[in-house]
């Protein structure tokens, strides 16, 4: 069992990568919803289990996670507002898995390699702003002239 949930927040980290290879804003963020979705599950069975309401608490900031990276298919117009957007999310979105950081290495029923998942997950989302800042992943389609 500690195997298979090791490799759960496998499949989250291959949408996100594969959204960065493919340069493309739905699978990156689609990987962002399915992890911080595994976790509010996983924090639901700690609390049932031992009725901590810290688990509570890290569900709803993972809640927050799993609304802001939504992946939604509004086309940008590509002002400075929606790059400001952009880069509000992916900020938040790295200071709630370096939190995760912490509450991985502050519970002794996770994994190690639960740090290493939200360390992953935590830098990413500067290599998606990155790549939306360089115009290599486009937040609007060009109007055809």
């Amino acid at each position: 069992m500690t195997t298979l949930t090791l490799l759960f927040p496998l499949a989250p980290l291959f949408f996100v990568l594969i959204g960065l290879i493919k340069r493309d804003r739905f699978y990156f963020l689609l990987g962002y919803t399915v992890f911080a979705f595994l976790i509010i599950v996983s924090e639901f069975i700690f609390f049932k289990s031992d009725n901590n309401l810290t688990h509570l608490l890290v569900s709803s900031l993972f809640c927050v996670q799993l609304v802001i990276s939504f992946p939604n298919n509004l086309k940008y117009d590509g002002t400075s507002l929606f790059r400001f957007r952009s880069y509000k999310n992916c900020l938040i979105l790295s200071l709630i898995n370096s939190v995760g950081i912490f509450i991985v290495l502050d519970n002794t029923e996770i994994s190690i390699m639960g740090v290493a998942y939200h360390s992953i997950f935590a830098v990413l989302p500067f290599r998606f702003y990155f790549l939306t800042l360089s115009n290599r992943i486009s937040l609007y389609e060009a109007p055809i002239k």
